[in-house]
């Protein structure tokens, strides 16, 4: 008897399941999942512009384009107005505005930042320099006030190239916006 109530129970449990399969196999079938790929061009614009609006969100913010019918070349824009059809770049230099349509954009590329490392190493070096040149001078009054003075001064120069590695700042191009199915054949610094 208790083998008979173990095998109903077994029977049970698997048209149970079977009906269940039939279920999700009918569903998955009366649903298909098909994107155009207009719709995941859409989708990825839609992503792009909402992606620019919290991360850079500002009006005049620049960018690079890539187009379709230059997809080696990229094209800087200061960004007037995004909008979900079109990107519109600001006049400049007596020029008209730029229409970039959504389909004749490749990609488009937030730069990034390139910091001048010469420039940082130069300019604490040099106020090493001026500090130790101002000891020198305070050392005619007092030795005293000069010795720290110089002590500044001289780790301010043996330090610049210290500061221009920590003051490195760079960031690379960052790829905001990439038309679904194309490669980038642009450079990307």
């Amino acid at each position: 008897m208790n083998r008979k109530l173990i095998r109903n129970s077994t029977y049970s449990i698997a048209i149970v399941l079977a009906l269940f399969l039939f279920a999700s196999l009918a569903h998955a079938q009366a649903q298909p999942e098909t994107t155009s790929p207009q719709t995941a061009t859409t989708q990825a614009w839609a992503d792009s512009q909402a992606r620019f609006d919290t991360q850079i969100h500002f009006h005049g913010a620049n960018l690079l384009v890539v187009t379709t019918a230059q997809p080696t070349h990229r094209q800087k824009c200061r960004v007037q107005s995004f909008d979900t059809d079109q990107l519109v770049c600001a006049a400049s230099h007596g020029h008209k505005p730029r229409v970039f349509h959504q389909q004749d954009i490749n990609a488009l590329i937030t730069p990034g930042q390139h910091t001048p490392t010469l420039l940082y190493v130069l300019s604490c070096a040099t106020a090493g320099a001026g500090v130790i040149t101002g000891a020198v001078f305070l050392a005619a009054i007092s030795i005293a006030a000069a010795i720290p003075v110089a002590i500044v001064g001289g780790a301010l120069l043996v330090a610049s190239p210290l500061l221009a590695v920590l003051g490195y700042g760079d960031a690379p191009d960052r790829v905001l916006y990439q038309q679904p199915g194309t490669t980038l054949r642009a450079a990307i610094r």
